[in-house]
Order: C-alpha cells, then sequence, then structure tokens
C-alpha cells in the first residue's frame, strides 16, 4: 500500500530566483519518489504566491484546483491552490529525460 506523507517547502513570494528553486524542488520530488512509497506529491499553494506557482509548475505539478477558505491566519480563512504530480506521470517524465522508454 501507498502511503500518504507530507513535506512542507516554502518559496517567498518576491522569489526572483526561479531556477535554483525549480532545481530544488524537482530534486525533492525525486528524493521523495525514489525513496518513499507514495503515489503523488502535492503543493498547496497561496493564490497570489507566483514565485511559488512557476515553480510548482516548471517543476512539472499540474494545477488541480482551489481549496475555498481552508487555511485560518491572522483572525481571516484564506484560499489555497493546489497543484500535483502523480507517480506514473513522474515517471514518464524521468523516461523521456532519460532517454528510457
Amino acid at each position: 500500500m501507498l502511503a500518504q506523507q507530507q513535506l512542507l517547502m516554502q518559496v517567498p513570494a518576491a522569489s526572483e530566483a526561479v531556477a535554483p528553486d525549480r532545481a530544488a524542488a524537482r530534486a525533492l520530488i525525486d528524493h521523495v519518489f525514489h525513496n518513499f512509497e507514495v503515489h503523488r506529491v502535492c503543493a498547496a499553494l497561496a493564490p497570489g504566491n507566483l514565485a511559488s506557482r512557476r515553480v510548482a509548475e516548471k517543476a512539472g505539478l499540474q494545477f488541480e484546483g482551489r481549496l475555498r477558505g481552508v487555511i485560518f491566519i491572522n483572525g481571516q480563512y484564506l484560499d489555497s491552490e493546489v497543484f500535483g504530480l502523480l507517480r506514473p506521470e513522474w515517471q514518464a517524465r524521468r523516461a523521456a529525460t532519460h532517454g528510457k522508454a
């Protein structure tokens, strides 16, 4: 049975170092899929955090949807956008990148 694990990676909203952040995100995703029996990796982002969104998309995660009012911070409920990558998608990307069929 595949486990469900949670891991938090935070990218500052004003980040201009998207390429290093993307490389770190890809390395983290590769590590998780290589070392843990997980079916999916996901990221929950603040809707206005465009730097984090770019990092998630460049790392191969797909936009899955918006959860309304799911986070309570400073006395108010905030939305979260969810991005995800499934193991079969990751495997296909790895095969294409490494020339394996």
